[in-house]
């Protein structure tokens, strides 16, 4: 389970990094998410190295913390802008919402999947 953890973890910091640039652009919450999926990728790294799976508690948190940045930053995305935006602007932050929810849905799993670990469940042993 540690190792199917770590797959998930390592698509949600490749994601996550993607979404970073928009942190550049005032989102605050893309960069918090970004910083949650490198977290939990660390943190589930050191899990499958042999350390207690205890630690796997943290990479739940780093989860939890980058669900919560994920919606802001969806939400963010999502709402009406008052005024006329560049067509540029408006493409890049329909691109950057689409990647959101897929992010979203991504970091639930990996948090579900670490907590699995915490728990021990679906470990051979």
């Amino acid at each position: 389970m540690q190792w199917v953890a770590l797959t998930v973890w390592v698509l949600v910091a490749a994601l996550a990094l993607a979404l970073a640039r928009g942190g550049a652009d005032g989102r605050a919450s893309l960069g918090v998410q970004a910083l949650a999926g490198i977290g939990g990728l660390a943190l589930s790294i050191v899990v499958c190295t042999g350390e207690s799976a205890e630690l796997a508690w943290w990479a739940v948190g780093c989860g939890a913390v980058g669900v919560l940045a994920t919606v802001v930053a969806s939400a963010g995305l999502t709402a009406e802008r008052v005024g006329a935006a560049p067509v540029q602007v408006e493409q890049m932050e329909e691109h950057e919402a689409t990647l959101t929810g897929v992010q979203l849905l991504m970091m639930a799993l990996a948090a579900t999947m670490s907590m699995m670990v915490a728990l021990e469940i679906g470990l051979a042993g």
